[in-house]
Order: C-alpha cells, then structure tokens, then sequence
C-alpha cells in the first residue's frame, strides 16, 4: 500500500511539471503590445516626417523683392559682405542686394554699392517710361488716366536727369548736391501717384506696383548716400 501511494505521489509530480514547462513556453511568445510597438516604429520610419512636406516651407511675401523691375531667383544671400553690410543701412535691404548683384559681380566699395544702385533705379525708370507709354497709346485707357500718365513720364524723365546730376556729384565729391539730387528722385516717384490721387483715381493707377518699386531703389540710393556722409 505504501509502494501505490509512492507510485501515485510521483505521478501527480510529473504532471505538475509537465504542465507548468508547457504553459511556460506559451508565455514566450510577444504579447499584442509588443506587437503594436514594433509595428509603430515601422509605420514613423516608413512614413515622410511632417518637416518634409512641401507645405512646411516658409512662404515669401509678395512685398518682397522687384519683381517687376528685377525679377530674379537669386537668394539676396548671395552678396558680398561689403554689399551686404552697405546694404544694411537701408530701409529695403533684401532688393539692394538683389539688385546690385543682378547688375555688378566680385567684391565691391560703398562708392561702387552707391552707383550701381543709381544705375539699377536709372533702368527702373526707362521700364516705367515704357510700361507707361505704352498705357498712353492704349486706345481703351481713358483720357482721365491717359493725362496723370503724361505727369508720371515727365516725373520719370526728370528722375533720369536727377540721376546725371548724382553721379556728377559723386565725380566732383559734392555731397550735398549728391543728397539733394537724390531726394529729388523719391519726390518724384510719389508725384505720378499724387496725380491719380488729384483725379480720384487712386485705387485705378496702372503705375502703382513701378512706382512701389521705384521707391524701394530711390529710398536705398538716398540711405547708402547718406550713411556715407556721416
């Protein structure tokens, strides 16, 4: 009898064993939260970062840069850092760079900035007496604006003399004739607008983008001018 207990006590034994080897290996295997992770970090390798979207980029203002008179794609970081620092001492910075560059490449001096700047505005001036002719001979462009048109290409016109004038003075290092001359030349560019304005006309000047342009150029001639005085 006591040999059958032995017997049935080694039994029960091995079976407890057995079991517990078998239900072990079941908890070997990764349980669905593993699963959910691994498959998480698959899905943020596979998938685009959110920085790599087209739309992430950062958008340009349409304020910015001459595109009428200057268009370019050249980064205004792309100056020299003589440029860069003359250019600095204007409201408008960013087109000064770009427009000298398009015009003068290598290394330049604040004289030279000055002058290819006068130059830049000297073009500008020739494209809005074109653009403004043009609207002149337009045979749909009404008399009342076809008349302020007639006051922006005589301002237009006496700019480029203007210009003549600054770079006489520039030649004869006559600074206060080079800052008076190039004030007059930013007086101008707001006359053609004040004659639409006279007329009621305002908000119907065909000119209005040039001459914003125009400005951006006569102010920064006006700014390295006057950094260069002091």
């Amino acid at each position: 009898m006591m040999g059958l207990n032995k017997f049935v006590l080694l039994l029960l034994i091995s079976f407890s064993f057995i079991s517990s080897f078998v239900i072990g290996g079941k908890d070997d295997s990764p349980s669905p939260s593993s699963y959910s992770i691994l498959d998480s970090m698959s899905s943020d390798e596979d998938s685009p970062s959110p920085t790599a979207s087209p739309s992430s980029a950062p958008s340009q203002s349409e304020d910015d840069g001459l595109p009428l008179l200057f268009p370019t794609d050249k980064p205004s970081s792309d100056g020299s850092p003589v440029l860069k620092k003359v250019c600095s001492s204007t409201d408008h910075p960013e087109e000064c760079v770009s427009s000298v560059s398009l015009l003068k490449e290598g290394d330049s001096d604040p004289v030279a900035v000055l002058k290819t700047e006068m130059d830049a505005l000297r073009q500008g001036f020739k494209k809005a007496i074109a653009q403004a002719t043009k609207l002149n001979n337009d045979p749909s462009v009404s008399e009342e604006v076809k008349g302020c048109l007639d006051t922006c290409l005589e301002i237009y016109d006496s700019g480029l003399y203007d210009l003549d004038d600054a770079a006489e003075a520039i030649a004869s290092h006559d600074v206060d004739k080079l800052k008076t001359v190039l004030s007059a030349t930013v007086s101008d560019i707001d006359t053609c607008e004040e004659a639409f304005e006279e007329e009621g006309l305002e908000g119907d000047s065909p000119m209005k983008e040039y001459d914003a342009e125009l400005s951006k150029l006569a102010s920064n001639n006006l700014a390295i001018a006057s950094s260069m005085i002091r």
